[in-house]
């Protein structure tokens, strides 16, 4: 059922033809980028809280029905 992972990845040599990666313009998302990049020069990224602070002193995290599952 397909290729096997030793065909699949294999050194590359002279002969193998080099994939050129294109991107059209007009499909990137760029609606947020200048909103973004004031943030980070403003610094505002560093004054919210902590990510892994922001579940209620991490009670929501519930790793149990995971275990269970092992």
């Amino acid at each position: 059922s397909g290729p096997s992972v030793k065909e699949r990845f294999q050194e590359r040599n002279e002969a193998d033809t080099v994939v050129e990666r294109q991107w059209d313009r007009s499909e990137l998302d760029t609606a947020g980028v200048a909103e973004a990049r004031k943030s980070f020069m403003q610094g505002s990224a560093y004054e919210t809280a902590a990510v892994e602070k922001s579940a209620k002193d991490l009670e929501e995290l519930q790793f149990k029905p995971l275990l269970q599952r092992v």
